[in-house]
């Protein structure tokens, strides 16, 4: 005999779901599965399909999964060919805007220190030296949210093509109207800046007291929440999230933080691949965070 309740019939593959983040490309989803990776992501652009959505490790892998993988955005840059014809502009521009901050920051500390020490030679010898560690420090904290906010329209194709190789076609950003999606970058700038300036006020506090590497944490984790913006962003998701998603995946931030540090050091890389690299391997360690921050 068969009971009068009828079983529910089982869910359309495209059935509404509230709208909370794909755990796979992060984008809010409306329907299962997800209308832009249909739940299916590569673990990098021409690698494997990703089993199940990513989750954290435990600490010490993923620091060094996240220092390992700023790098690895230079051999995705050079070793695949979707990248061809993408590079020019972001590399003339970091070289412009790199160069220019390091002479600006210089001549700025040189000035500074020549008007306190006067003519002493000694003085004037430890003032050239410190003018020169000032302005590597300054450049560790403000040369980051500087490339992003001056080169965001050069590295958002480089954005763009890399999360169509790891998960389709279908990886657009998130489109708002153009008064809009000003008045949203002019903001996130502004905050961004705001919290680097602070940074920088106690990353030279914390030198001082020889604390540098305290400063050094604290600039790498500056570099996270400056360079995952660009993936963020473009899904839509504000300063809150972001703060979120890098707490959340902590190890994963300061490891890509701390090679973006690295990276900052190596000449020439410097002033040419450093915001195109940190940009590509920003957007495929995002593709690898546990998502689940993003659902507050």
């Amino acid at each position: 005999m068969t009971s009068g309740v009828s079983a529910s019939p089982p869910p359309s593959p495209a059935a509404p779901v509230a709208s909370i983040a794909c755990p796979y490309c992060g984008f809010r989803r409306p329907t299962r599965p997800c209308g832009a990776c249909g739940d299916s992501v590569l673990d990098a652009p021409g690698g494997d399909v990703m089993r199940k959505p990513p989750q954290r490790r435990f600490f010490v892998v993923d620091l060094v999964r996240g220092f390992f993988g700023f790098f690895e955005g230079v051999t995705v840059l050079f070793n695949r060919p979707e990248f061809a014809g993408h590079l020019k502009l972001p590399v003339l521009a970091n070289l412009l805007v790199a160069s220019t901050l390091a002479i600006a920051f210089w001549f700025g500390f040189q000035a500074l220190f020549a008007g306190l020490v006067g003519e002493s030679d000694l003085l004037g010898w430890f003032a050239g030296i410190l003018s020169i560690l000032l302005t590597l420090a300054s450049l560790a904290i403000v040369l980051p949210p500087a490339l992003e906010l001056v080169l965001g329209p050069f590295l958002d194709p480089l954005v763009d093509v890399t999360e169509k190789a790891m998960g389709g076609p279908g990886m657009h950003a998130v489109q708002q109207h153009l008064w809009t999606n000003i008045k949203a970058s002019a903001h996130a700038a502004s905050e961004l800046f705001m919290i680097a300036g602070g940074a920088w006020l106690l990353t030279l506090v914390l030198g001082t007291f020889g604390l540098v590497p305290l400063g050094f944490l604290l600039a790498a984790a500056i570099q996270a929440l400056t360079w995952f913006e660009l993936p963020l962003y473009r899904r839509g998701y504000g300063l809150r999230q972001r703060i979120a998603v890098l707490r959340h995946n902590w190890a994963l931030a300061v490891g890509f933080g701390l090679g973006a540090q690295v990276g900052m050091a190596i000449p020439l890389f410097n002033v040419l691949l450093f915001a195109p690299t940190a940009a590509v391997s920003a957007t495929v360690l995002f593709l690898r965070m546990d998502k689940r921050a993003l659902d507050i």
